[in-house]
C-alpha cells in the first residue's frame, strides 16, 4: 500500500512539474526574397500574452511559453505576409528560423509605421523607423536624401534649404549620435551641409530616437540616429543605377559562400558639367568641386550561432583650384593669385561586427570599429591654413539575456580612443610694411572614453512595461567620471492605446564649433574635446508620449523638456592668444528646450501619407551675449507644420507632395538708425545695442512635388522621376543683415533660399 501511495504521489508531483515547465522560443527572421534580416519583426503566440520583437539583426526570443499546446506561433512584419506554424512546448528550447514572403500593399511603402511588440507599443519614446523606400518616393533636391526626409517629420527641423543638419527637439546637429553600422560618424554631410553622406540605396533602415533614449547609447545630449546598411541579397545578384542632374550612383549586391555582399558608389559631376559649359563658351569659369561616396558591407555565416560582417564608408568633398601658368609681365601679386587652393573634407569608417548566440537566452554583439573626419584648407600663398581632424578607435560589446517572461536584461561596455587635432593659422599683413603677423592655434588632444551600462526591461503584467538602466562613463581627458540614470515606463491603456514616459541624464565629452551656423552652412566646423577647463556638456530629458490606433490614422504625440549645461557658441570674432588657447573661440553657457509634437499617418484607398504639427521653444544663456539674458538660437522655430502625401493611381505611377511651414527664425535687428545727409542723398546707419536675436524673419513655407513612373518592368526596371521644388517660388529668407548703411531707406539686405527649381533623373534596377 505504501508503495502504491508513494508511486501516486511521485506521479502527481511529476505531472505538476511537467505542467509548470515553460519553454523558450527563439530564431532569426529573414526576407524570403533577399535573405536579409528583418529588424523589428513581431513573433507572438496568437491568443496568448507572449511575444517579442526581432532585434536589429532579426533575432527574437519569446520566454516562458507554458508547456503544452498546440500553439499558433505567428511571425509578422510590415510589407511581408504573416507566417503561422503550430508548435508544442515540452519544456525544452525551440529554435526556429523563418523566411517571410514580401507582400505588396499599395501605399504602405510611403508611410512611416510604428513597430508593435507582442501587443505592446515599441518601448522607445519618440521612435521613428524610416525605410529606404520612403526616401526614394519623397520629393527632395536633385536626388533622394535620408536627412532631408527626416526633416519632414514633426519635431525635426532644418535651419535652411541649404542644410541637411537635424535640429531635433530644440537641439543642434552636434547633439545627435549618428551611427552607421554601430560606428560613430562625426560630420555626415556633403556640400557644406547641403546633402547627407549616406547613399540611400545602400541603407536598409534608419532608427531615429528623438529623446529620452536608453542606457545602451551615450556620449550625446540629444537624440540617436542608428543607420543600418543593407546586408546584400543572399539569393541572387541584383543592382541598380541612377542618373540625376547632380550625380551618378550604382549599387551591386549578391550572394557569396554562406553570406552576401553589397557595394554602392556615388559621384557628383559639378566639376565636369561646368568644365564642359566653359569649353563651349556658356560659362566664363568652371566650378572645380565634386564629392564622392563609397559604401558597402560583407557578411558571412560561420554557423547557425555565429555571424560576421565587415562594413565601410569613405567619402570626400573636394574643391581644388589648380595653379594657372603666369603670363609674361605678371606682377608678384598677380602671380600669388594664381597659386593653388584646396579645400577638402570627408569621413572614413570601418567596422567589424560579430554576433554570437551563447544560448537561446543569451545574444551577443561585438564591434571593433574606427572612424575619422578630417578637414583641410590650404593654399600656396599661405595666408590661411586650416587642418581639423577627429578620429576614434572603438571596441564595444552588447549582451542580451532573456531571464524570464518578466525580465529581459541588456548590458555591455565600450572602450574608445579619440584623438582631435585643431590647427588654424592666419597670416595678416601690416598696412604699408609688408611685414606680417601670424595668428596660430595648434592643439592635438588624445583621450579615452570608458563606459559600461546595464538595463532591465521589466514586464510585471500585460499592461505595464518598465525599462530602467544606468550608464557609467569615464573620460580620461579631464578625469571626468559621470553616472547617467535612465528610466522609462509604458502603460497599455487598452488594445489600441499606449501611454509612455521617459527620463534620462546625458553627457557629451566633445563639442562642435560651427562659425557659420547662422548662415545654415557646415563650413570650418571644429570638434573640441573637454579638458580641465572645458567641462562636458550635460542634459536632462523629461518626455511623455502617447500612441493610438482608434482613428483610421495612427496618432502619436510627444511632449518634452530638456535642460542643458556647459553649451558652447562660436564668437563672432575669433580671438587668439600666445598659447593658442582654443577656448577663446567660443562662449560657454547653458540652455533649455521644451515643446510637443503630434502626428498622424495612415492610408485611405490609393492615398497615403502623414501630417504633423510641432510647437517648440529653444533658449540659450551666455554671460557675454544679450546682456546675460536668455535668447533663442538661430534654429529656434515656434510653430512648424509638416505634410506629406503620396497618391498611386496605378502600380506604375506615384505622385507625392511635401509641404513645410515654420515661423520665422530669430535675427538680430538694429535698435534704430542714424540719418546722415550727403550730396548724393540720405544715408541711414544702423545703431546696435547689446540685444541678440531680438527679431524674427518672415515665416518659411514651401511646397514640393514629385512623380515616379515605372517605364519598363521585367527582368530590369526603368523608373524616370521628376521633382519640382518650391512650386510657387516663395522667397524664403536665408539671412538678413544691415552691415552697410542704407541709401534713402532702412531696408535690410536679404539673402534667399532655393527658388522654383525643377529637377529630374532616371533609375534602373536589374
Amino acid at each position: 500500500m505504501k508503495v502504491i501511495t508513494s508511486a501516486c504521489i511521485l506521479t502527481v508531483l511529476a505531472t505538476i512539474a511537467l505542467c509548470s515547465q515553460k519553454c523558450l522560443v527563439s530564431g532569426f527572421v529573414k526576407s524570403a526574397a533577399t535573405g536579409e534580416a528583418i529588424a523589428g519583426a513581431n513573433a507572438y503566440i496568437e491568443g496568448e500574452p507572449y511575444g517579442a520583437a526581432a532585434n536589429l539583426y532579426g533575432y527574437f526570443t519569446i520566454t516562458a511559453v507554458p508547456s503544452g499546446g498546440p500553439y499558433t506561433l505567428a511571425i509578422s512584419a510590415i510589407g511581408y505576409a504573416t507566417k503561422r506554424i503550430q508548435i508544442i512546448c515540452k519544456g525544452e528550447p525551440l529554435r526556429m528560423d523563418f523566411e517571410l514572403e514580401p507582400e505588396a500593399i499599395k501605399g504602405k511603402e510611403v508611410v512611416i509605421q510604428a513597430r508593435k511588440v507582442g501587443g505592446m507599443t515599441d518601448p522607445l519614446v519618440g521612435h521613428v523607423v524610416i525605410k529606404s523606400e520612403l526616401v526614394k518616393h519623397a520629393p527632395v533636391l536633385a536626388e533622394p536624401d535620408l536627412f532631408r526626409t527626416l526633416q519632414m517629420l514633426p519635431g525635426v527641423n532644418s535651419i535652411s534649404d541649404y542644410s541637411s543638419g537635424l535640429y531635433i527637439w530644440g537641439g543642434s546637429p552636434s547633439d545627435n549620435l549618428v551611427l552607421l553600422d554601430n560606428i560613430e560618424v562625426y560630420n555626415p554631410t556633403h556640400l557644406m551641409g547641403f546633402f547627407s553622406t549616406f547613399i540611400v540605396d545602400a541603407v536598409r533602415e534608419a532608427n531615429l530616437i528623438k529623446g529620452g533614449y536608453p542606457a545602451k547609447w551615450g556620449g550625446r545630449l540629444g537624440s540617436v540616429l542608428e543607420v543600418t546598411n543593407k546586408d546584400g541579397n543572399r539569393k541572387e545578384f541584383q543592382g541598380n543605377a541612377e542618373l540625376s542632374l547632380l550625380s551618378g550612383k550604382v549599387l551591386l549586391e549578391g550572394p557569396i559562400k554562406d553570406g552576401s555582399y553589397m557595394v554602392a558608389a556615388r559621384r557628383t559631376w559639378i566639376d565636369a558639367a561646368t568644365s564642359l559649359l566653359e569649353r563651349n563658351g556658356i560659362m566664363n569659369e568652371n566650378i572645380p568641386y565634386y564629392f564622392y561616396d563609397l559604401q558597402g558591407r560583407f557578411n558571412r555565416d560561420l554557423g547557425d550561432r555565429d555571424k560576421l560582417s565587415f562594413s565601410f564608408y569613405g567619402g570626400d568633398d573636394i574643391f581644388a583650384i589648380e595653379e594657372d601658368e603666369p603670363e609674361p609681365g605678371d606682377s608678384l601679386a598677380q602671380q600669388e593669385e594664381n597659386d593653388d587652393f584646396e579645400y577638402r573634407w570627408g569621413n572614413l569608417t570601418l567596422s567589424t561586427q560579430w554576433t554570437h548566440i551563447f544560448s537561446e537566452r543569451i545574444f551577443s554583439h561585438i564591434v571593433l570599429a574606427g572612424s575619422m573626419f578630417r578637414t583641410k584648407l590650404e593654399s600656396d600663398s599661405d595666408e590661411m591654413k586650416l587642418q581639423d581632424r577627429i578620429g576614434d578607435l572603438t571596441l564595444k560589446g552588447d549582451l542580451s539575456y532573456a531571464h524570464n517572461e518578466k525580465h529581459f536584461l541588456n548590458f555591455g561596455g565600450m572602450l574608445k580612443w579619440r584623438e582631435v587635432k585643431n590647427y588654424f593659422r592666419v597670416r595678416e599683413f601690416e598696412d604699408d610694411t609688408m611685414t606680417n603677423r601670424i595668428f596660430l592655434t595648434d592643439n592635438n588632444t588624445g583621450a579615452s572614453l570608458i563606459s559600461a551600462y546595464v538595463q532591465d526591461d521589466f514586464s510585471p503584467n500585460a499592461l505595464w512595461r518598465v525599462q530602467g538602466g544606468l550608464r557609467l562613463e569615464y573620460a580620461t581627458n579631464g578625469g571626468y567620471f559621470r553616472v547617467g540614470p535612465r528610466l522609462s515606463a509604458q502603460r497599455r491603456l487598452d488594445h489600441l492605446t499606449t501611454l509612455r514616459a521617459a527620463y534620462g541624464h546625458y553627457y557629451q565629452y566633445i563639442h562642435l564649433v560651427n562659425p557659420l551656423e547662422d548662415m545654415g552652412m557646415a563650413v570650418f566646423d571644429s570638434w573640441v574635446p573637454c579638458d580641465d577647463d572645458l567641462k562636458p556638456a550635460v542634459s536632462d530629458h523629461f518626455v511623455l508620449g502617447i500612441e493610438s490606433d482608434y482613428l483610421p490614422a495612427h496618432i502619436s504625440a510627444n511632449a518634452y523638456y530638456k535642460r542643458m549645461d556647459n553649451l558652447i557658441e562660436s564668437r563672432e570674432e575669433v580671438m587668439f592668444d600666445s598659447d593658442g588657447d582654443i577656448e577663446a573661440r567660443f562662449h560657454i553657457g547653458d540652455g533649455w528646450a521644451s515643446g510637443f509634437d503630434i502626428a498622424g499617418e495612415g492610408k485611405i484607398g490609393r492615398f497615403a501619407g502623414w501630417a504633423g504639427y510641432a510647437l517648440g521653444w529653444s533658449m540659450r544663456k551666455m554671460p557675454e551675449i544679450n546682456r546675460g539674458e536668455a535668447y533663442p538660437p538661430k534654429y529656434d522655430r515656434r510653430h512648424t507644420v509638416k505634410l506629406y502625401i503620396a497618391y498611386e493611381p496605378s502600380e506604375r505611377l506615384t505622385f507625392s507632395a511635401a509641404f513645410n511651414y515654420g515661423t520665422g527664425q530669430p535675427v538680430t535687428e538694429p535698435a534704430g538708425f542714424e540719418k546722415e545727409a550727403t550730396p548724393w542723398g540720405d544715408y541711414y546707419w544702423p545703431i546696435w545695442d547689446d540685444t541678440h536675436h531680438s527679431g524674427r524673419l518672415p515665416s518659411y513655407h514651401r511646397l514640393d512635388l514629385a512623380m515616379n513612373w515605372v517605364a519598363h518592368e521585367g527582368n530590369w526596371k526603368l523608373v524616370p522621376y521628376i521633382q519640382i521644388l518650391n512650386i510657387y517660388n516663395q522667397k524664403n529668407i536665408l539671412y538678413r543683415s544691415w552691415d552697410e548703411p542704407s541709401f534713402e531707406n532702412t531696408d535690410p539686405d536679404d539673402g534667399y533660399m532655393l527658388p522654383f527649381l525643377p529637377t529630374f533623373g532616371v533609375r534602373a534596377e536589374f
